[in-house]
Formats: structure tokens, C-alpha cells, sequence
């Protein structure tokens, strides 16, 4: 997955996507952060990938994007010069 292929996908938002299956949904988005953070000096604790999640979910310009679009970000942040990853510079990153 790349940034030309996530651009380019034709899968629903998050947002549709929560309308149909919420918790399944917010399980991805959670697991795609605790995945990236292994890279770092620190794994992300579940809780605080809860509120990235949750984040994302609530805010309507966050809505629009898709899980392609949040593996993107994800690639992004493990390529980046950052040591430490936090729910800060992850929504951020996103908001780049």
C-alpha cells in the first residue's frame, strides 16, 4: 500500500463504515496504530489508541477517510525521522 494506491481506492469512509459495523470498525482503526507504535521506542497502550480512534470517528472532517487513507498515515509515521510516537502526533500527522 502506498499513498497513490490509498488515494485511488474506491472503499467506503470510515464514517459509512461505522454506520454499519462500529465496534468492528473502531477495532481496526485501533489495531493500525498499536501496529505502527511497535516501531517506536514505546508500544501505544490500548487506551490511548482508544482515544485515536475515537478521535477519528467523532470529528466529521476525520469521517471522510478511509482505511486505506489511515494505512497511509500509518506507513507515513513508521518512515518518518519521529523517535517517539504519541496520540498527539498521530491525529497531527493525520491532519497533514
Amino acid at each position: 500500500m502506498d499513498m497513490r494506491k490509498a488515494l485511488t481506492a474506491s472503499t467506503p469512509s470510515i464514517g459509512l463504515l461505522q454506520k454499519e459495523n462500529e465496534p468492528l470498525v473502531r477495532r481496526a482503526i485501533t489495531n493500525l496504530f498499536i501496529g505502527t507504535s511497535m516501531y517506536f521506542d514505546a508500544v501505544l497502550p490500548q487506551n490511548k489508541a482508544d482515544v485515536i480512534a475515537e478521535e477519528l470517528l467523532a470529528r466529521y472532517e476525520y469521517r471522510s477517510l478511509r482505511l486505506e487513507d489511515i494505512l497511509a498515515i500509518c506507513i507515513e509515521l513508521k518512515e518518518s525521522e519521529i523517535y517517539k510516537l504519541t496520540p498527539a502526533r498521530i491525529i497531527r500527522q493525520i491532519a497533514d
